[in-house]
């Protein structure tokens, strides 16, 4: 799926049970020092089949595979998830467009690439349930929500 505004292409998740599959969950990691704040975050600590249940893994995953013929997946900023939420929708989401975003988790949050500058071991996350409320958070990077990956933009 393509945002015609920025640029973005964003992977839309199945529901098959494959290495795309909504219901799986990632911890936050990233090896590279320039980019994870210090802090790489925890390996393999998530739920799901056909990639090591981190972000890292999961991105390599799929850029192996070359999703839509592109093997340049990866985690999207903070800014660019954030970009998402459709804030029209007062709560109970999900708080973006299903008609683009089908199989999006609803009362769960979506990783972004961000680190918090202000722990190092936190990384941000957006939050479509609620659209006007606090979707935009950071926590633990040994929790494991879901990923969303995007390609293109920035």
């Amino acid at each position: 799926m393509r945002d015609n505004v920025t640029g973005v292409y964003w992977e839309v998740k199945t529901d098959d049970g494959g290495l795309r599959d909504k219901d799986w969950t990632y911890t936050w990691y990233e090896p590279d020092y320039s980019r994870n704040g210090g802090i790489a975050g925890t390996q393999n600590g998530g739920s799901c089949v056909g990639s090591r249940c981190d972000t890292d893994g999961y991105v390599a995953a799929v850029n192996v595979v070359g999703l839509c013929g592109y093997r340049d997946w990866r985690l999207p900023t903070k800014q660019e998830l954030q970009g998402l939420v459709d804030y029209g929708i007062p709560h109970l989401g999900p708080t973006i467009d299903t008609a683009y975003f089908p199989n999006t988790m609803t009362d769960t949050w979506y990783w972004s690439s961000s680190v918090s500058a202000y722990r190092a071991d936190f990384a941000w996350y957006i939050f479509f349930s609620y659209g006007f409320y606090g979707n935009v958070n950071a926590s633990y990077k040994t929790h494991s929500p879901h990923v969303r990956l995007a390609r293109g933009g920035q």
